[in-house]
């Protein structure tokens, strides 16, 4: 490519933003018009705050993903906001967006229930949204006082199948020491509407593990990136609890 190629290719981008405000709302709904499409290196970044720091972006749209559809009636973005600030990065020959914040009840997450013993009982672990590609990271997890411990996930959890995954381990993988996997080998999945097989997502159990410690291992391969994962451990008597609650409902 030549220096004017490059200038001219260059140019052709140019970033818009705008703000979509919704008075006394403690969440909204984020719906694009049908219509709504990105073109090849352009994105929508949707932010809480007007610097798009990295903690306020929650979600970012790319234009050269090819399973890319934006949130519509159907499936609407969920944001806990009244105010959502958009970066748009466009063409000269873009069709442009359309797109709504619909005032919605604010959600409250299964989570809760699982959280009674205060913070020393449960320990959240989240990825960076979205996640990077060529990750290799490892947390340890540890809850006093625990037999066993539960994990599940958020619903939101999204990577790319087989290639980014969460595995949960007995001992420190970038250690000496062998390691032995709790439950499946890999949880992954859920980019491009492919199926995902995280603990604790619609009909899936939570994954029990038979200690009070573990091992979480995140790794990304070179290409393709999502939302990334969100996840609770903690104290799986208050997993048993639950269920003897539901029973007693049931009976």
């Amino acid at each position: 490519m030549t220096g004017s190629q490059e200038k001219l290719a260059l140019s052709s981008f140019r970033t818009e933003r705008a703000v979509i405000a919704v008075n006394s709302a403690e969440a909204v709904n984020l719906v694009f018009a049908t219509e709504s499409k990105l073109g090849p290196g352009e994105y929508i970044k949707i932010s809480t705050a007007a610097d798009f720091s990295e903690e306020s972006v929650v979600k970012q749209f790319n234009g050269d993903d090819a399973n890319l559809k934006l949130p519509g009636p159907g499936d609407p973005f969920y944001v806990e906001a009244s105010t959502l600030h958009l970066e748009y990065l466009k063409t000269v020959n873009s069709t442009g967006f359309e797109a709504v914040a619909v005032k919605t009840q604010k959600y409250i997450h299964p989570w809760e229930k699982f959280k009674q013993g205060g913070a020393a009982s449960y320990k959240i672990l989240e990825s960076h949204h979205e996640y990077e590609n060529d990750l290799q990271e490892v947390e340890k997890v540890s809850i006093m006082g625990a037999e066993r411990l539960a994990v599940v996930f958020d619903p939101q959890t999204s990577t790319e199948q087989n290639y980014d995954y969460v595995r949960f381990l007995d001992n420190d993988p970038s250690g000496n020491l062998p390691t032995t996997t709790y439950g499946d080998e890999k949880y992954s999945g859920g980019r491009g509407g492919t199926s995902k097989n995280f603990p604790g997502i619609g009909d899936l159990d939570p994954l029990e593990i038979p200690s009070n410690e573990v091992w979480l291992q995140f790794c990304t391969d070179s290409s393709n990136t999502d939302w990334g994962y969100k996840c609770l451990i903690f104290d799986a008597k208050y997993l048993l609890a639950e269920q003897e609650e539901a029973k007693d409902l049931d009976g």
